[in-house]
């Protein structure tokens, strides 16, 4: 196989199947494909294969990557209303300029008090909402129920 960096060719025979495969770094997010055959509705994916008929021009689209990430105090976790890449226990990589509203969720026997954080003070025990412009660090905290 082969490695490109920004930019490189592969001389194929024709007739032959090639599988490409695009690969984000720590730092920018897949977003698709920008040739016909890798761009249709079957290839969702960073995994691309097609019979080659005839010379191809074949680009992979990265964007920029953000990272949220949620420093929970207590016991509870943060959910997105928009799917990002998981990358690890409450840590999520969006494409830069994502809107976004997190929501805190408390775990059993644990209440949502309030989010520490100067961008989410306005919805103080509610839904907090953002746009990622550069990474972010947010912190709920959840008290023990009194129950």
């Amino acid at each position: 196989g082969i490695v490109c960096g920004d930019d490189c060719r592969a001389d194929v025979v024709e007739g032959t199947t090639v599988t490409l495969t695009a690969a984000a770094d720590a730092n920018s997010l897949f977003m698709g494909w920008e040739e016909v055959r890798c761009a249709e509705e079957s290839v969702r994916g960073p995994t691309c294969t097609f019979l080659v008929a005839s010379p191809v021009p074949v680009g992979a689209r990265f964007d920029p990557a953000v990272y949220l990430l949620a420093a929970v105090v207590g016991s509870g976790d943060v959910t997105t209303n928009v799917p990002g890449v998981e990358c690890g226990q409450g840590c999520f990589k969006f494409p830069r300029g994502t809107s976004v509203t997190i929501t805190a969720v408390p775990r059993e026997g644990w209440l949502f008090s309030h989010w520490l954080d100067p961008s989410c003070r306005n919805s103080r025990s509610g839904p907090c909402s953002l746009d990622l412009s550069e990474n972010t660090t947010v912190t709920p905290v959840f008290d023990p129920n009194p129950r």
